[in-house]
């Protein structure tokens, strides 16, 4: 409780990797989702004691409206996996096409960096993803022209590129039964909020401090110093992870309904809350 008062959510990193099922019955390349998300589930509050025997005794509570305006959106939940023969893959093709249309833009990213930092008319190269690199016969006015073309009447290509990015943040997997049963997280009616959302031109989310990185990393070294490989290098969980502390000039716990402990802890708690300041509804089940 104290880590959610001091530093607010966790929108913690999770990689997810699938491979698109091709017309000869092989596997493509395997392609990487990279996500940072904080979860929340849609339940009744009759259903609450049996979703805590599995993710534990303390809970926080959102009217769903509320919830919407912290830039909440359901997930979209995909089957990805199939036995040849079957269309049970059709999501993951859908994801790579998307995949391919990433690259795209972070090539057209690349071209629009080189072509506004020179007038130089010299042919442009491009590293692609794979190491090698192209040689265009154009120079910098033509990729300037270019990109003058495909941004007009639309948003910057990095901004286009940011979305699709978050877009990939709310996908999810049926058949991933690492945590649990085929279809289990898909019956949670899951709902997320993903890092590097903006409002008004401000972003929401931020990195940890050198301090709050020390006070997660204390709370469960297990997960939160983990490594995963990024494209651009390997980090700990909990360097990759982004906090969400404020909104509407308060802390974001108080957009919150209620929180519900234990009764073994309730006096606890209230107490940390209320030499805190934060005004947040304390109840137990």
């Amino acid at each position: 409780m104290k880590s959610l008062i001091d530093t607010g959510l966790l929108l913690t990193p999770e990689r997810i990797e699938f491979a698109e099922r091709l017309a000869d019955g092989t596997h493509g390349d395997v392609a990487t989702i990279y996500q940072k998300r904080i979860c929340f589930t849609e339940l009744a509050e009759a259903e609450l004691e049996q979703h805590s025997e599995l993710f534990g005794p303390f809970a926080l509570e959102w009217e769903q409206s509320e919830l919407r305006k912290l830039g909440a959106i359901p997930v979209f939940y995909v089957p990805i996996k199939g036995p040849l023969g079957s269309a049970e893959t059709a999501a993951a093709s859908i994801l790579s096409r998307l995949g391919e249309v990433q690259t795209i833009l972070e090539r057209l990213v690349k071209l629009k960096n080189i072509s506004s930092s020179s007038n130089s008319q010299e042919p442009i190269h491009i590293d692609l993803a794979d190491g090698q690199v192209s040689h265009y016969l154009f120079g910098t006015s033509e990729g300037k022209r270019l990109i003058s073309c495909l941004e007009y009447g639309n948003q910057p290509i990095e901004d286009l590129l940011s979305s699709l990015r978050a877009t990939f943040g709310y996908f999810y997997p049926t058949d991933d039964v690492k945590y649990g049963d085929l279809l289990d997280y898909y019956r949670q009616r899951e709902w997320r909020i993903v890092g590097n959302m903006m409002l008004d031109g401000v972003a929401m989310t931020s990195r940890l401090s050198g301090h709050e990185l020390d006070a997660i990393n204390s709370i469960d070294p297990d997960f939160f110093e983990r490594k995963l490989t990024y494209p651009t290098g390997e980090y700990s969980l909990a360097e990759q992870t982004l906090k969400f502390d404020r909104f509407g000039g308060r802390h974001v716990l108080e957009t919150c309904r209620r929180i519900i402990v234990p009764s073994s802890v309730e006096q606890q708690v209230r107490q940390l809350i209320e030499n805190s300041r934060v005004s947040l509804l304390v109840s137990t089940l």
